[in-house]
């Protein structure tokens, strides 16, 4: 199901940012509830046309624009390159709609921001909030008032306890477990299967059991564009 603001949209069309591996793992779910996909935008084209502001604003009334940019996994080009495409669509005037799978549990207490998408058997706990473009993978699961800021990305089956606060930029990755009340600073990241007791800085890479610090993340202003 396709929201906006937090209210369904009745228009069963999306443009697509995005054509990679996110987009591919999606699809079968949207074509699934009839939803169809309109034009597949990335920044050279390589998956569809590359993305110009110009032409999509002069369209007449267009769709509304889902965003499937992955992560990448190196340190050097991870979250901050899906950050400045998200932040770059917003400076271009883009709206963005937000998936909601059937199969996903949400509580009506929650909200969840505009070009999120919440995969199959996510599940989301009351007054959770949600920033603009996370992507809650199959099977997270994020408890009682989780605050989750913009540009978030949870692998599946990554559990967050109550209370957890989750700067932007952030990657979180498979079976990843964060207890109750921990902060995740701006930037990090938290590997598959680590288990954070302690709070998590700003731009730094945690990792094991319980999760300690590996590396500390340089800025990102020369990072390649990922392929």
């Amino acid at each position: 199901m396709l929201w906006r603001d937090n209210a369904p949209i009745s228009g069963l069309e999306v443009d697509v940012f995005g054509g990679g591996r996110v987009f591919r793992t999606l699809q079968p779910f949207l074509e699934s509830e009839g939803i169809r996909i309109g034009s597949i935008y990335d920044d050279v084209g390589t998956f569809g046309s590359a993305w110009d502001p110009a032409a999509y604003a002069a369209r007449l009334s267009p769709p509304p624009m889902l965003y499937c940019v992955g992560y990448q996994p190196e340190a050097l080009q991870r979250m901050a390159i899906r950050g400045g495409r998200y932040r770059k669509l917003v400076q271009d005037g883009v709206r963005f709609a937000t998936y909601v799978s059937p199969q996903a549990q949400i509580s009506p207490e929650c909200r969840i921001g505009n070009g999120s998408i919440i995969m199959p058997n996510a599940f989301l706990h009351c007054r959770v909030q949600l920033g603009e473009c996370v992507y809650v993978n199959v099977g997270a699961l994020i408890s009682h008032d989780g605050r989750i800021a913009d540009n978030v990305f949870l692998g599946p089956r990554a559990t967050l306890a109550g209370e957890v606060s989750v700067e932007s930029d952030v990657f979180i990755g498979v079976n990843a477990t964060i207890i109750d009340m921990m902060t995740i600073g701006f930037g990090a990241l938290v590997a598959g299967g680590a288990v954070v007791t302690s709070p998590v800085g700003a731009q730094v890479l945690v990792a094991g059991v319980p999760a300690r610090v590996k590396k500390h993340l340089g800025p990102e202003s020369d990072a390649p564009e990922a392929p």
